[in-house]
């Protein structure tokens, strides 16, 4: 059986709310059978004044850099072509798709109805003795780098690098991550 093409998705928002905040910046990392491919733009922000100055903290947000970025009707249309007809994956989906489907839909495209898999979900099955679940805290967890941590494409290059550590994990790699988390905590305490 070939397995279905698997979408991981990253975006970074001004805010919260879908119906008032805008994506900013996307990544979308499609893997095939045989290969992936990457896309990754900064949006200009069409109302930022509307925005949550928490949210542009978190992301790092400023004219300069965004000033290169691509229209979200470009980014709408790019969006579009890539998210149709596979497992679309993220960290906390549900509010990737949130955004997607109102950018999708304010530019004429259909909104697609895709399966999602939460690969926070994987992180609370499989990390024993984790207690919170946010990205940061997963990637401690796993001894991963934190650096540039809020950029779509950090953030979804992690998600896939974790989906693919825990999907299907065994109980013997469930102990194993386990043992490594609570080795490098004890190399921590010691310096």
């Amino acid at each position: 059986m070939i397995s279905p093409v698997k979408i991981f998705c990253d975006i970074e928002t001004t805010g919260l709310d879908p119906s008032r905040h805008e994506i900013i910046s996307i990544c979308i990392i499609t893997e095939y059978p045989l290969g992936s491919s990457t896309w990754s733009a900064l949006i200009k922000p069409r109302h930022i004044w509307s925005a949550d100055q928490v949210a542009l903290d978190i992301n790092g947000y400023n004219e300069e850099a965004w000033a290169s970025g691509i229209d979200i009707k470009e980014a709408a249309e790019m969006i579009d072509q890539r998210i149709n007809g596979g497992l679309f994956i993220g960290y906390n989906p549900s509010f990737d798709m949130s955004f997607i489907r109102k950018v999708l839909k304010d530019h004429g495209y259909e909104t697609p109805r895709v399966r999602m898999i939460d690969v926070m979900t994987l992180a609370h099955e499989h990390l024993i003795g984790i207690k919170r679940l946010s990205l940061y805290s997963v990637r401690k967890y796993l001894g991963m780098s934190t650096e540039n941590s809020h950029t779509a494409l950090q953030d979804t290059r992690d998600t896939r690098d974790i989906y693919h550590l825990l999907h299907r994990c065994s109980s013997w790699k469930r102990i194993g991550l386990y043992l490594m988390w609570k080795i490098r905590g004890l190399q921590a305490r010691s310096k």
